[in-house]
């Protein structure tokens, strides 16, 4: 079963899931470069909200977003516990990393939609790629905005 607290899409977005008001707001994102030099993926860069308040982001953005809501003071105390959990990943086995994020799969089973299509999410593929069930076949999708629906 997933884990409570965090949750993992396949484009790498984390999700605070608040469970008892059935909403998952965006907390952060972290953007791929595909085909970078000898790797299939390298890691482009990372955001996080720490310390935007929701009411200072732009209308469209305040139902979907969310925010750690700490001060701003908070902002590099965080980044070097990041960096730090980040490398404790690095050079792990690529199955220890896709356990890890199976783990916290916030789509699982979620109906979801994107540009070309519609389905049910069924996990991550070994190479990373969001699995979704579209009723004619099972796709591994691998870039793109998927959003739940």
């Amino acid at each position: 079963p997933p884990d409570p607290g965090v949750g993992l899409v396949a484009t790498a977005d984390p999700l605070v899931d608040h469970r008892l008001q059935h909403d998952l707001r965006a907390l952060a994102a972290l953007v791929t470069n595909p085909g970078a030099d000898d790797v299939d993926r390298a890691v482009e860069r990372i955001g996080i909200n720490v310390a935007v308040p929701l009411a200072e982001l732009p209308d469209e953005l305040r139902e979907t977003a969310g925010t750690l809501g700490l001060d701003v003071g908070a902002v590099e105390p965080l980044l070097e516990r990041l960096l730090d959990a980040l490398d404790g990943w690095l050079g792990r086995p690529q199955r220890d990393v896709l356990n890890a994020w199976r783990r916290r799969d916030a789509l699982i089973d979620a109906a979801v939609h994107w540009a070309d299509g519609d389905g049910v999410a069924r996990g991550i593929d070994e190479e990373g790629r969001l699995l979704v069930e579209t009723g004619d076949a099972t796709l591994a999708l691998s870039a793109g905005e998927v959003h739940i629906s």
